[in-house]
């Protein structure tokens, strides 16, 4: 599991991604299985602490996005990008 925005999502639907799981995943042949995770409540929010009781329950949703294969010719950096930018035109579309 890997979280290529390298923190917590600071600007929403989307942070940069880095890179590095581009790079893992050409090295590694493998293709990326992209997952969606939500939660309720600011107890892992950025600055949070994470010894502090929670004041309310914390509900997740995981979401299965699509899967992608990095091409033969395509840079770590390329294949992040194309990733990202499918995820953010997701992302950015209005619940239905």
């Amino acid at each position: 599991l890997v979280f290529p925005e390298g923190t917590r999502t600071l600007h929403r639907p989307l942070n940069r991604f880095k890179s590095g799981f581009a790079l893992v995943a050409k090295l590694a042949g493998a293709p990326v299985q992209t997952l969606c995770i939500e939660y309720s409540g600011r107890h892992l929010a950025k600055g949070a602490s994470l010894f502090s009781p929670l004041s309310e329950p914390m509900r997740f949703t995981l979401r299965v996005g699509p899967r992608f294969e990095i091409t033969a010719d395509e840079s770590p950096v390329d294949f992040s990008r194309r990733i990202e930018t499918c995820l953010r035109r997701e992302l950015e579309q209005p619940a239905a």
